[in-house]
């Protein structure tokens, strides 16, 4: 390699300087060809002013050349005199300076300072083509000196180059030498677990055909198992499914006998339903903050966002038929301690005031009991006389946060039927054949029957109805 850089920079010297010799050669023929022909022109001027000085000298006779070109012009006069061989020769010359016989002395002057002129500009043109030419000269020669410089960079790196590649060989052939001795350990150790796999497949295919022999076994008898006890289980369901309505129905039948479901009121030892029972007392107030204090707290499950509504101990809870009755005022609680929680005054009745003792209560929060509760039907919880299933699924997720349970079908288990708007009973459509108007008229049947049937089954099994202004004032609801 370092003998192919040698003769590739030596081959690079060459050419160089058979450049550079051609330059110079080829610059030195310009200038000795443009020098020849300035000096051409020098001596045709130079001629044409002596010719011309020799002709106007003529009247002086003291000139002896003068006289003696006068005297040869009269030898050879033959035809011509003197005057006219002067005057041909004149228009000869002027032919030849100016290309014009006819042209005067000025004109002549004009015309031999014109050319002198383009002389001069001729000479320094050529003078700057061989400065043009120098400097390329030069900058060949820097070029030749950078590429030497590069030569010589490239020869060191050569050499770094050539000790790198020898490191690595070295460690090539190290490498080569490790592998073949890990190819061989390997090979070795394939060897052996193939031998090792082969053996432990046949013990597994042995071990694989006991197996799905026993397990074919197993399943026969695990089927005939699984059978027996589906028939058992599903004859136990059935037991329990009719013991539990058994239940159910003695239980409502005891709590309605016994009164489970009643406290005794204030005035007396009548008993009153439980919806219609207080779930606690206003325990202190601070009319300045308008908070009160209720004796009920994370003990009794109370869940922060529950309000009630405030009655007089007098009174009791007046919420019998009457829709738009509602307690003095109604209060939320915003903060629980173990045994109390503290409520802000959401509403007051105008004249009212709310005083300790006052009773409180809520028809879904009970802390003894989880009452359960069937929703139906369009709600209009912001009075905007639209009636939609979005109000009504409020309702649901209050009935949910303060401890009530939703049944979604309407049994004997259930505490509260809560219902909306009671939908109006639907006119048959004008035309017959409108599948539209016929689609829209059974949805409006079916949803008029089976509200009419929710209230029918409530009152068969004594359930308590709650419509919507029932259950919002027996809960103490206020828009937020």
């Amino acid at each position: 390699m370092s003998t192919h850089l040698r003769a590739a920079n030596n081959t690079g010297w060459a050419i160089g300087i058979a450049i550079f010799a051609v330059l110079w050669v080829a610059s030195t023929v310009a200038f000795v060809i443009y020098y020849s022909e300035v000096e051409q022109h020098k001596k045709a001027a130079t001629d044409v002013r002596d010719e011309f000085n020799r002709y106007v000298r003529l009247s002086s006779p003291e000139d002896e050349r003068e006289k003696d070109a006068i005297k040869n012009l009269e030898a050879n006069a033959d035809e011509q005199s003197v005057v006219q061989q002067l005057l041909n020769e004149i228009a000869s010359l002027k032919t030849q300076i100016a290309g014009d016989p006819n042209i005067t002395i000025d004109g002549l002057k004009r015309h031999m300072a014109e050319a002198e002129r383009r002389l001069l500009e001729k000479e320094r043109s050529e003078l700057g083509v061989l400065a043009t030419e120098q400097r390329s000269h030069q900058t060949y020669l820097n070029w030749i000196e950078g590429l030497m410089g590069d030569l010589l960079i490239a020869r060191k790196d050569k050499a770094e180059l050539e000790k790198t590649i020898n490191t690595h060989l070295q460690n090539e052939q190290q490498a080569v030498t490790a592998k073949g001795q890990v190819e061989a350990s390997y090979n070795q150790s394939v060897s052996q677990v193939n031998t090792a796999v082969q053996s432990k497949a046949q013990e597994l295919s042995t071990y694989t055909a006991s197996v799905d022999t026993r397990f074919g076994a197993l399943q026969g008898q695990m089927s005939q198992a699984q059978a027996e006890r589906a028939k058992e289980v599903a004859r136990l369901h059935a037991v329990i499914e009719q013991l539990q309505r058994d239940v159910s129905v003695r239980d409502r039948r005891i709590r309605e006998l016994t009164g489970v479901v009643s406290r005794p009121t204030t005035s007396g030892d009548t008993a009153v339903p439980a919806w219609k029972l207080p779930d606690g007392n206003v325990a202190s107030i601070l009319p300045e903050e308008n908070i009160v204090f209720i004796d009920r707290g994370r003990k009794d499950h109370i869940p922060l966002g529950l309000t009630f509504e405030v009655f007089s101990r007098k009174t009791g809870i007046v919420a019998e038929e009457a829709e738009n009755v509602r307690g003095k005022g109604t209060i939320e609680v915003i903060q629980v301690s173990e045994n109390s929680a503290v409520c802000r005054v959401v509403r007051v009745e105008r004249g009212q005031a709310i005083v300790e003792g006052d009773l409180v209560a809520n028809v879904v929060y009970d802390p003894r009991v989880t009452f359960k509760f069937h929703v139906y039907g369009d709600f209009d919880l912001d009075g905007t006389g639209q009636p939609t299933i979005t109000d009504r699924r409020r309702v649901e997720t209050m009935i949910s946060q303060w401890g009530g349970a939703l049944a979604k079908n309407m049994t004997y288990d259930v505490d509260f039927l809560v219902l909306g708007k009671e939908p109006d009973l639907p006119r048959k459509p004008e035309d017959p054949l409108d599948p539209v108007a016929q689609q829209n008229y059974q949805a409006a049947q079916k949803k008029f029957e089976t509200y009419q049937t929710l209230v029918a089954e409530a009152r068969e099994l004594r359930i308590p109805i709650l419509n919507q202004n029932r259950f919002l004032i027996l809960i103490g609801y206020y828009q937020r």
